[in-house]
């Protein structure tokens, strides 16, 4: 039988889940392939789904791929 680790403030002796303190922080992001938003954990997430991700791979491999929204901190004008 395995407990919940817990933490204890040091300020107000309250102790709080460890799982409560994890840094999970989603973004909200534009897929570059649909253009739909969604929700990731990852900064770095390009695409909604593996779908998308195939399309945009295979329209590289063929050379016909054209980034259809801008990369993340660019912007189109």
């Amino acid at each position: 039988m395995s407990r919940a680790k817990t933490v204890v403030c040091p300020a107000c002796s309250t102790a709080v889940p460890l799982s409560e303190l994890t840094a999970y922080k989603p973004y909200d992001r534009k897929c570059e392939e649909c253009g739909d938003y969604f929700e990731t954990a990852q900064p770095r997430a390009r695409f909604c789904s593996n779908g998308c991700k195939n399309r945009a791979y295979n329209d590289r491999r063929r050379g016909s791929y054209v980034r259809k929204t801008p990369a993340p901190g660019e912007e189109w004008t």
